[in-house]
C-alpha cells in the first residue's frame, strides 16, 4: 500500500491536490472577488426590486461561485439570481464534489494499481463519489442488477428522479448515478425537476389564460394554483410570456355612462378618490377619465373651502333644486348671485346666526345637503354649522357622497 502511495503521489500527482472547490480568480475583475462598492452594487442592478446584473452573476458563477454567496456578496435574494441565472442560460453545474484530479492523472492512478479504496482514502473522498470519477473516465463496470434500457426509460422518458429510480430498481443512489455516466446519459441539473403535486396545473396554457386573458397578478395566480411566485415567473419565462412589473389589476370598460358620471361628479365638488369609490373604480382610472374629457383637474393636497369657480357651480345646482329655494325662502334667505358669488366677509350675514334648528334639520337631515352646502348658502362658516348640529344632537354622516348629491348627479 505505502509503495502505491508512494508512486502516486512522486509519478502521478506532481505535487498536492488542489483543494477541493478553489476557485480561480485570476481573469475575474478585483471588484468581482472581493466585496463590491455602492456604486459597484448599482451598475450591477442590486435594488430593491432584486434584479442584478446577468453578466456580473455570470462571470461570478462561472468562477466558481455558488448561488448563495452571489446572493450574499450582491445583497439580492438567491431566487433572484437563480432566475437571473435561468434568464442569461446559464449552463448550471451539476451537484456532488469534483474530482480534484485531470483525467490523464486519474487514469495514471488506475493504470498504476490503485484501487477504488486507495484513491478514495488518498483524497479524502467517499468511495461513491470516487466510483463516479472513474466512471466519467470510462472506468468500471455496469451494474448487473440495473438495466441500461430499463434505466433509459426511467430517467430520460418518464423524468424521474435519480432517487425515484434507486427505489425502482431496489439499488443505492451512488450506482444510478454511475450507471448513468458509464452508460453517458447526462444528468439533469437538479434545478430542473419534473412538476409535481399543483405545479402539474401550471401549464402554458393555463398561465395564458389567467395572467394574460383574466389578468390577475402573480399573487392572485399563487393563491389560485398552490405555487409560489418564484416558480410562476420561471413558468411565465419557460412559456414565453412577458411578465408585467408594478400594480395590475383588471380595469373595468369606461363606457360613457360612467366617464359622464365620473365628469359630473367631479365638478360637483367630489375629490377623485370620492368619485372612485362611487362608481367602483381607482382614484387613478378617475384621473385618466378626466384627462381624456379634458375636465380641470384640482391642484391635489388641502384646497380652499372656498374655491370659487367650484363653488359657484355647486351653489348654481343647488338654487336649480326647488325644495332648496323652497326652503331658503320659507326662512328668508337670501338667494345669492352664483355668477358673481364671493367668499361673504366676517360682517355679512345671509341667515340668522345660530340657524334656527328646524331650517338646520331640513337642510341636513330631509334634504340630505352636506355640511358645506349649508355653509355657503347661508355665509355660515362650516365649522359654526358643524357645532350648531352638534349642539341638536344631529350625528354627522360618514364621508362620502351626500344624499343630494347622489340624487342630482344620478344619470
Amino acid at each position: 500500500m505505502s509503495t502505491v502511495r508512494r508512486s502516486i503521489r512522486t509519478d502521478a500527482l506532481h505535487g498536492p491536490p488542489p483543494k477541493v472547490g478553489a476557485v480561480e480568480h485570476a481573469s475575474i475583475p478585483m471588484s468581482v472577488c472581493g466585496p463590491l462598492t455602492r456604486a459597484e452594487h448599482e451598475h450591477a442592478g442590486a435594488t430593491d426590486r432584486g434584479s442584478p446584473d446577468p453578466t456580473l452573476v455570470r462571470a461570478l458563477y462561472e468562477a466558481g461561485a455558488t448561488e448563495r454567496s452571489i446572493a450574499q456578496q450582491l445583497r439580492v435574494p438567491r431566487a433572484a439570481v437563480t432566475d437571473t441565472l435561468a434568464s442569461a442560460q446559464v449552463e448550471r453545474r451539476q451537484s456532488g464534489r469534483p474530482c480534484p484530479l485531470t483525467a490523464d492523472q486519474l487514469q495514471q492512478l488506475v493504470d498504476s494499481g490503485a484501487t477504488q479504496a486507495t484513491i478514495a482514502a488518498m483524497l479524502h473522498a467517499a468511495p461513491g463519489t470516487v466510483s463516479r470519477w472513474l466512471a466519467e473516465i470510462g472506468v468500471g463496470d455496469p451494474d448487473p442488477r440495473i438495466d441500461r434500457t430499463e434505466l433509459r426509460r426511467l430517467y430520460v422518458d418518464q423524468q424521474l428522479t435519480i432517487r425515484e429510480v434507486a427505489d425502482r430498481l431496489n439499488v443505492p443512489k451512488n450506482r444510478i448515478i454511475r450507471d448513468l455516466t458509464l452508460a453517458g446519459i447526462p444528468r439533469r441539473s437538479r434545478h430542473s425537476r419534473r412538476p409535481r403535486g399543483p405545479r402539474l396545473a401550471v401549464t402554458a396554457e393555463r398561465l395564458t389564460d389567467l395572467y394574460v386573458n383574466q389578468g390577475l397578478t402573480l399573487a392572485q395566480l399563487g393563491a389560485e394554483l398552490q405555487v409560489s411566485e418564484g416558480y410562476l415567473r420561471r413558468r411565465l419565462r419557460e412559456s414565453g410570456i412577458t411578465e408585467r412589473r408594478g400594480t395590475f389589476g383588471p380595469k373595468p370598460a369606461s363606457t360613457n355612462r360612467v366617464v359622464a358620471r365620473a365628469c359630473l361628479l367631479y365638478t360637483s365638488g367630489l375629490s377623485m378618490t370620492a368619485v372612485g369609490a362611487e362608481l367602483g373604480i381607482s382614484a387613478t382610472q378617475v384621473a385618466l377619465i378626466l384627462a381624456e374629457a379634458d375636465i380641470p383637474v384640482r391642484r391635489p393636497g388641502p384646497r380652499p373651502l372656498y374655491d370659487d369657480p367650484p363653488t359657484r357651480r355647486v351653489l348654481t345646482q343647488l338654487y336649480q333644486d326647488p325644495d332648496v329655494r323652497q326652503a331658503l325662502e320659507r326662512w328668508n334667505i337670501d338667494v345669492q348671485d352664483s355668477d358673481n358669488w364671493e367668499r361673504p366677509t366676517p360682517f355679512q350675514s345671509l341667515a340668522p346666526d345660530p340657524l334656527p334648528p328646524d331650517l338646520l334639520r331640513h337642510l341636513y337631515n330631509n334634504l340630505g345637503l352636506t355640511i358645506h352646502h349649508i355653509s355657503i348658502l347661508t355665509g355660515i362658516g362650516t365649522t359654526g354649522v358643524k357645532g350648531q348640529l352638534h349642539r341638536l344632537g344631529i350625528t354627522p354622516r360618514p364621508p362620502g357622497p351626500s344624499p343630494w348629491t347622489r340624487r342630482h348627479t344620478a344619470i
